[in-house]
């Protein structure tokens, strides 16, 4: 299956995802992912933030995270 799609990436960072996210990953990887595409993508599971700053600058993190990036949120539609 890893050879119906291509993959053009650099890395992927997950942050803190839900149980079925985490059981559905692992059976992707296992299998049909190849290894050069799961050693691109990292699963950063229970975390703390100092943690993530080894992953990714802080000028790429919204302040929620500890990062320098304004909150998204203030962007989005109020649909209410």
């Amino acid at each position: 299956m890893e050879n119906l799609y291509p993959l053009f990436l650099e890395k992927i960072y997950i942050l803190n995802p839900s149980q079925a996210f985490q059981i559905l990953y692992k059976w992707a990887e296992k299998s049909f992912l190849k290894k050069s595409h799961t050693d691109k993508i990292f699963v950063l599971r229970d975390i703390n933030l100092k943690e993530i700053y080894e992953y990714i600058p802080l000028h790429q993190l919204p302040v929620s995270y500890g990062g320098e990036l304004p909150q998204l949120e203030q962007y989005w539609f109020n649909f209410n």
